[in-house]
């Protein structure tokens, strides 16, 4: 497997294709599969049932799954031997391409159970996300809202994270648990929006990047609200995807657009903004509605105009496409 980084010696599995893989899995026996295919957990229909089916031959006939679907490694990462001395013990290692192109994730199995996950940038971008991520842990761990450590290292001068296996399976939660799981985020005191931290910090980053009707809107909102919201520690990308169940409890993870000083609510609004566009395929007008439906509070049209302000910063920084955010921004303040 020529040219395919952070891999080890073993039999590979690449989806969807092999010129074009999203994700590289262990393979080399049923077990590692089994560990291995943890990384993959898409949400289209048609993704679940490939990856239903791969697993299904991957665990239960693999000698004919590696003849048939595999490659084989016969090298092993820099970066693989770099933490195997770290550690001391031996990996196996599965690779998750990220769709941004901006970091690898990288699931370490050692002694057939997994050990481990590092999150590797790719570019400046990558860097950012990744140094964001170690500072959120850092900080949600130590107010104890988060149960979680990592590990930081250097190899080559880039700086990566080590994250421990957080046991669990991705999958939908209903409203109300949805609303519990963030409830520690929530920190002591209350402000108006327009003393808020979190709405100060959305308004310089519009006002930096020249967007002065939303300035303009911003300030509108502000000065119109009565309402006290609590400064939380904001996830910054709450989504059914980023939680995980296990028996005990319910855990978020992937804190790489973590905010220190957040707003309460707009988490709550990411959750359910991400399920009705993505999910069930909602446009613009009936997105709102699903919005209101799900979040009934008095200032709710507000708080989602806000959602949709730092939404549209945060695609701008990152030269995404935002077209779709200022159209359901439009219509909401109608």
């Amino acid at each position: 497997m020529k040219g395919y980084r952070f891999i080890t010696y073993n039999d590979y599995l690449c989806i969807p294709s092999r010129k074009n893989p999203k994700v590289i899995l262990a393979i080399g026996s049923a077990l590692q599969a089994k560990n291995s295919f943890q990384l993959y957990n898409p949400f289209s229909v048609k993704a679940k049932l490939l990856k239903r089916v791969l697993f299904f031959l991957s665990v239960n006939f693999n000698s004919i799954a590696k003849i048939i679907f595999s490659k084989k490694a016969i090298d092993k990462d820099k970066i693989v031997s770099f933490l195997e001395e770290k550690y001391q013990t031996e990996f196996i290692s599965s690779i998750y391409n990220s769709t941004a192109g901006d970091k690898v994730i990288v699931q370490l199995q050692s002694e057939n159970k997994i050990f481990g996950y590092v999150k590797y940038p790719l570019n400046e971008r990558g860097k950012m996300f990744v140094e964001n991520e170690r500072k959120g842990i850092e900080i949600l761990s130590h107010h104890k809202v988060i149960d979680t450590t990592v590990d930081s290292f250097i190899f080559n001068k880039t700086t990566f994270i080590v994250l421990p296996e957080i046991k669990g399976k991705v999958g939908f939660v209903d409203d109300l648990t949805a609303e519990k799981i963030i409830e520690p985020y929530k920190k002591e005191k209350k402000f108006l929006l327009i003393k808020h931290k979190r709405v100060q910090s959305i308004l310089q980053e519009l006002t930096e990047l020249g967007f002065n009707k939303y300035v303009n809107l911003l300030n509108k909102i502000t000065k119109s609200s009565n309402e006290l919201y609590f400064e939380a520690f904001e996830h910054g990308d709450y989504t059914p995807w980023n939680i995980l169940k296990s028996e005990e409890k319910y855990q978020t993870f992937d804190f790489e657009f973590f905010v220190e000083n957040g707003l309460e609510y707009l988490d709550l609004i990411k959750f359910h903004y991400q399920v009705g566009k993505l999910l069930e395929k909602n446009g613009p007008e009936d997105l709102i509605k699903y919005l209101l439906s799900k979040i009934q509070i008095v200032e709710i049209k507000l708080l989602v105009s806000i959602f949709l302000l730092k939404e549209i910063v945060l695609r701008k920084m990152h030269s995404e496409d935002y077209a779709f955010e200022e159209k359901t921004l439009q219509i909401i303040n109608e």
